[in-house]
């Protein structure tokens, strides 16, 4: 997990090492994003075998902050290294010097690390509704057997009734929702890995 860019470092230095931080983020990233989709795959599936007491499982949420951590480190890396701002950078003459094709540079690498921070945010967010509905169903499951009382012919007639049809489609939905947020997540890693490579030509 370790985050290979200094906080105060310069602007040629950051850029020097944000390939190998990147790389370190988004391979960190992808294996959460894997492993937790297993999880919560199982989870929509047969929500009752977790007997879930949170919205966001312990396996699911370390990895989760330690990824926005190294997603922080690298973004402030870049926020004390750059001394422009976009408005000023816009405004510079072209072709750029070196220099400001940094500063360019580290602008758009700040810019996209931000948007797969958000990405993130919304990943998290995919998590609680996946858990949100798996606690909702296996609640609705113990609440029709209970009312049943061992009746398979009523189990069925309560199985029919609104709310419990509404939770039971929950769980796919909000799985729906969830791979909506991981391709976002998986997409904001691609554009940044893209602009991460320009790092070597500055």
């Amino acid at each position: 997990m370790a985050c290979p860019v200094a906080t105060h470092d310069d602007l040629p230095t950051v850029l020097s090492t944000m390939d190998k931080g990147v790389h370190s983020l988004t391979d960190y990233v992808g294996t959460m994003l894997g492993d937790a989709t297993a999880t919560l795959t199982e989870i929509s599936e047969n929500p009752a075998r977790f007997a879930l007491t949170t919205l966001f499982p312990s396996t699911i949420h370390r990895p989760y902050k330690d990824a926005t951590w190294m997603l922080r480190q690298l973004f402030w890396a870049l926020k004390h290294a750059v001394g422009m701002t976009t408005k000023q950078v816009l405004a510079l003459p072209r072709p750029l010097t070196r220099a400001d094709a940094m500063e360019e540079l580290g602008l758009r690498l700040r810019s996209k690390l931000w948007r797969l921070e958000q990405a993130l945010i919304g990943f998290g967010e995919g998590v609680r509704k996946i858990c949100d509905a798996g606690i909702k169903m296996a609640k609705a499951d113990r609440e029709v057997e209970r009312k049943a009382d061992g009746s398979k012919y009523m189990l069925d007639m309560y199985k029919k009734d609104p709310w419990y049809v509404q939770a039971v489609r929950a769980c796919p939905a909000s799985l729906e929702l969830y791979h909506n947020a991981v391709m976002e997540v998986q997409k904001a890693m691609t554009e940044l890995e893209e602009l991460t490579a320009q790092c070597k030509s500055v």
